[in-house]
């Protein structure tokens, strides 16, 4: 008698599990749409304007009109600066900005960041254990600074490209580009569904 029910039981399981899978894909499909909306929104609300295909001297890419051309390649040369009050200010606040975008876009897509951020308008931080090691400090100002700080900006600035390396591969993007924040963080929102 159970040999009889046996078949039948295991028909039962397979409508169980294949009615589990579809409740599972339109699930993904669901937090996929409201994923690509929540980007949409913060697209809005901080614009980014990026072009690849213009040379970097016909094009500057912003963020709220802000231009943001900073990597660590800049660094590697003695004569880097960012001279003026006005261009410090000007730097913080985009660089804070993308910070907010870097954060809220690692929320969305349930990444969490090897070296956390802490969106702080135009002075934010990040946070590194390893940096314990190298400048006895784990916080790191993602703000243009002077003196004793500077390393720990350039430090910072390194981390954050690490940051939007390890989203972009774990959103299975494998374009980076080394010497532009916006640039990646333009890829990132294309891959989450953001129409730009």
């Amino acid at each position: 008698m159970e040999c009889e029910l046996l078949p039948e039981k295991i028909g039962r399981q397979r409508i169980i599990m294949s009615q589990n899978k579809v409740i599972l894909d339109n699930t993904e499909e669901l937090i996929s749409k409201k994923r690509a909306a929540l980007a949409q929104d913060l697209f809005f609300i901080i614009p980014i304007d990026v072009n690849t295909e213009l040379p970097r001297a016909q094009h500057k890419n912003q963020i709220l009109g802000i231009e943001l051309d900073i990597c660590p390649k800049m660094f590697k040369s003695r004569a880097f600066s960012i001279k003026g009050t006005v261009k410090i200010q000007e730097v913080s606040a985009a660089i804070g900005y993308a910070t907010t975008l870097i954060y809220w876009l690692s929320k969305y897509s349930s990444i969490e960041l090897v070296y956390p951020v802490r969106p702080r308008s135009s002075e934010p931080l990040l946070y590194s254990k390893v940096g314990k090691v190298l400048y006895n400090a784990m916080v790191f100002p993602l703000y243009p600074t002077r003196g004793i700080d500077r390393p720990r900006f350039e430090y910072a600035i390194k981390l954050l490209f690490a940051n939007l390396y390890q989203i972009q591969m774990a959103l299975g993007k494998e374009e980076y580009y080394p010497n532009s924040i916006l640039l990646n963080i333009n890829t990132i929102l294309i891959s989450l569904g953001v129409v730009i």
